[in-house]
């Protein structure tokens, strides 16, 4: 979700109006990331923001830094440590499938390092008994569809209406 940081000014807001609803702007993220090919992934995760974010949020101590050449995997391992399901988070999904990364288990490797600096290798339920929340404030269930969403889709499929620029008569209509 980081890359849309290289999207800059009034694009950025425009985009949130432009990709209304949680899958189309996945796929935009998933475009943007293709485009860009950042190859490292970090998440400070020493402070986690618990519920709707990103600036009515709570904050919560999780002590965890996550990296990886994966951004896709980085986000499932992140969902692991908060029991969600990632196949509800839109960006995992939409990411998967344009080949910017895995979010199937048995596709990611956990690996941290031991008190004495030795690589150690994770299942999920040992990250998730070592590190994770089970009561983290999650929406742990699927997205729910906005008028704005719902508007978008039904617009998307008919067209969107092209302004005749010599007949507008600037109306705001």
């Amino acid at each position: 979700k980081n890359v849309y940081g290289f999207v800059c000014g009034q694009h950025k807001a425009a985009g949130h109006v432009r990709y209304p609803n949680d899958v189309v702007f996945a796929k935009m993220l998933a475009d943007i990331h293709r485009a860009v090919g950042p190859k490292l992934s970090i998440m400070d995760g020493i402070t986690a923001m618990e519920g709707n974010g990103p600036s009515s949020g709570n904050p919560f101590d999780m002590k965890v830094m996550l990296f990886s050449a994966d951004p896709v995997a980085l986000d499932t391992v992140f969902c692991w440590l908060v029991d969600l399901d990632p196949a509800l988070v839109p960006t995992n999904v939409q990411g998967e499938i344009a080949g910017i990364g895995r979010c199937t288990e048995s596709m990611i490797d956990v690996v941290t390092l031991s008190d004495d600096g030795q690589e150690e290798h994770l299942t999920r339920d040992e990250l998730f008994s070592r590190y994770g929340n089970a009561e983290f404030d999650v929406v742990r269930k699927g997205s729910v569809k906005s008028v704005l969403s719902l508007w978008s889709r039904i617009m998307n499929r008919v067209g969107r209406p092209v302004i005749d620029k010599s007949k507008c008569l600037k109306c705001g209509v």
